[in-house]
């Protein structure tokens, strides 16, 4: 399991690399109007792929964790509702572009969008490819497909200069070249690690079931793509200034790393925890949680502490001094993606236990809720009220969610996870002042301090015993037991 994990922290710390060198060019190619126009572009595909990757790719993984019900009928039903899925969602797409520029107040948009739609079939397919990799367990595999596509997705780079005169056309052909490198080595996988899809299993899932389990994972999908993508749109279509949308699409791509790191860690959790719930195993799941809660404590808040304490100095150095307009969106919004990857992952691990009306009513009370405090907070804060609105709702979900699960299984975290928690709010502080004394004006000087501190972080954690090294061995020892990779 470890190993998987680790592979698909590579593949997320790749995907966010490469995403920065993919915005670092488009920011230096393109006016802020333009680039605004692809932020807006990428949180609509961030919309659909998460309703679109989540609702049949976690429903897949979870049953066939199980090892109940029987395979070719499962994979049969997922490949039918999939497609359905995607017919419905190219339709709004190339149907409805229109409509969207209208709304968005841009005509040009609505050329664009038809584009994007020709994007949505290839990735519903390969989505098919990640559910059974991780339903069987392989996560290593899945990590591949990831790595491939966040390869190519440098595509973009090429695609823009050489080949499409239009650089909004150009980045939308490269995000179609990447998802279908990743769909080729999705199928690849798939055959390599077919004789684990041959097992006598008679039964079979009814399809009643199987389509309540898919609508709960993405009905709950639903608010974590509202929270990380509508208020984009909103600040597209409520912001007199278009420049505005521009200064936080530069937030929000550097907000979002933590939650893309995140998602290496609730990918792996659901099958897992599922496993161990459905064999009875409740201490084993109570000890495999928190020691990813302690991992992400030590090994991902210090970034996200690190970014939004560095805030202002970040996003004028890899873009441009104005971009200082969004330091305030920047801090905010890193913790803001943090919580929402903390509560995705806690929700995974109810969902484990078979319990579904949970995440389906807290996803509607935080869809009505954070798209209200969006609204209302943009028109009077600017972007600021934006990046409000969505701490206030990622907060709020991931706090509701711990309760829950403390109610029915266990509390998340313990003392030793609490006391690491303590220490990196008294990081920001130290990063937030060091920045305030420092003056910095180039990306590569940047990222060596970003890595001295986080080195230096690490070391101040195995020296200060908050984390144990002895603790990290054990963790990573438990592959041999778990054998789940």
């Amino acid at each position: 399991m470890y190993q998987g994990l680790l592979f698909n922290i590579i593949y997320n710390v790749l995907f966010v690399l490469t995403g920065y060198i993919m915005h670092y060019f488009l920011g230096s190619v393109m006016t802020p109007a333009q680039y605004g126009i692809v932020g807006t572009i990428i949180t609509i595909l961030d919309f659909e792929y998460l309703f679109l990757n989540n609702g049949v790719r976690q429903s897949l993984s979870k049953e066939l964790s199980k090892k109940r019900y029987n395979i070719k009928d499962l994979l049969l039903k997922s490949l039918v509702f999939q497609l359905l899925l995607i017919s419905v969602l190219f339709s709004i797409n190339f149907f409805g572009a229109p409509v969207f520029a209208n709304v968005l107040n841009d005509q040009s948009f609505s050329v664009y969008l038809k584009y994007v739609a020709f994007i949505i079939p290839i990735n519903g397919i390969y989505v098919l490819s990640l559910g059974i990799n991780d339903g069987l367990k392989h996560f290593v595999s899945s990590a591949w497909i990831g790595i491939f596509y966040a390869i190519a997705k440098l595509s973009v780079i090429p695609f823009v200069i050489y080949v499409f005169t239009d650089p909004v056309i150009g980045t939308v052909m490269g995000f179609l070249f990447a998802i279908f490198v990743a769909l080729i080595v999705g199928i690849i996988t798939i055959i390599r690690n077919r004789r684990d899809l041959i097992a006598d299993f008679k039964a079979k899932i009814p399809f009643k079931s199987y389509i309540h389990s898919v609508f709960s994972f993405s009905l709950f999908f639903i608010i974590v793509s509202v929270v990380l993508s509508v208020d984009t749109l909103v600040v597209k279509s409520v912001v007199a200034d278009k420049d505005m949308a521009g200064y936080y699409t530069g937030a929000v791509n550097f907000g979002k790393v933590s939650y893309f790191l995140l998602s290496a860690f609730f990918t792996i959790i659901l099958p897992t925890t599922t496993a161990m719930y459905v064999a009875g195993n409740i201490d084993r799941m109570k000890k495999t949680v928190r020691d990813m809660m302690l991992i992400i404590v030590a090994f991902i808040m210090p970034i996200t502490c690190i970014i939004s304490a560095s805030s202002g100095t970040l996003l004028s150095v890899f873009y441009s001094p104005e971009y200082k307009e969004a330091t305030m969106t920047l801090a905010i919004l890193a913790f803001s993606h943090f919580f929402m990857g903390v509560a995705v992952m806690t929700n995974m691990i109810i969902s484990s236990t078979n319990e579904k009306k949970f995440s389906t009513w807290l996803a509607l009370i935080m869809l009505v809720l954070d798209i209200t405090a969006c609204i209302i907070l943009t028109n009077y804060y600017g972007i600021i009220g934006t990046a409000i609105s969505s701490i206030l709702c990622t907060f709020f979900t991931m706090l509701i969610s711990a309760l829950f699960m403390k109610k029915i299984l266990f509390n998340l975290i313990n003392k030793e996870i609490v006391k690491i928690i303590v220490f990196n709010l008294i990081l920001w502080i130290v990063v937030f002042l060091i920045f305030k004394v420092i003056s910095i004006n180039n990306i590569f000087c940047l990222i060596l301090i970003y890595g001295i501190l986080y080195v230096a972080v690490l070391g101040i954690l195995l020296s200060t015993k908050l984390l144990k090294i002895e603790k990290l061995y054990a963790i990573l020892g438990k592959d041999k037991e778990n054998k789940i990779v």
